[in-house]
């Protein structure tokens, strides 16, 4: 059986323990926000922290995240190149099942986009309806 391929991934402040331990199951290094920076942070910090720590932030927070981390302005690329985003637009108790159900296709996402020339930027989202990759 091939090895799985381990992803960091950065929670932010909105993403329960349930998650965490979910990913952690899977052999994924999960780094909480709140453990680097005040509770509230502004989202650019977080993103700047996951650019930092060459992770892919997890968040329920679609809106402001996504125009941080994208590949549509060259300006965002070239400021966090190192960073990633899952966005979970689900309860945290839909995202246990789905993220058990989805996480073998992110990683194999993540493993090609790691061979890609933009090979440090994962972005997804997860929803009732599936996986929708960018």
């Amino acid at each position: 059986m091939a090895e799985r391929l381990r992803i960091r991934f950065l929670l932010d402040s909105n993403v329960s323990n349930s998650i965490s331990d979910c990913l952690r199951s899977h052999q994924h290094d999960v780094l909480r926000a709140n453990d680097y920076l005040l509770p509230g942070a502004e989202d650019r910090l977080v993103v700047a922290l996951a650019n930092q720590l060459e992770s892919v932030v997890v968040t329920f927070n679609r809106k402001h995240f996504r125009t941080l981390v994208h590949r549509d302005d060259p300006r965002t690329l070239q400021e966090f190149p190192n960073a990633g985003l899952l966005v979970l637009q689900l309860r945290p108790v839909q995202g246990i099942a789905l993220l058990n159900k989805w996480l073998p296709l992110i990683e194999l996402a993540f493993g090609i986009q790691q061979q890609d020339a933009d090979d440090r930027r994962f972005i997804g989202e997860l929803s009732m309806s599936g996986l929708l990759l960018r």
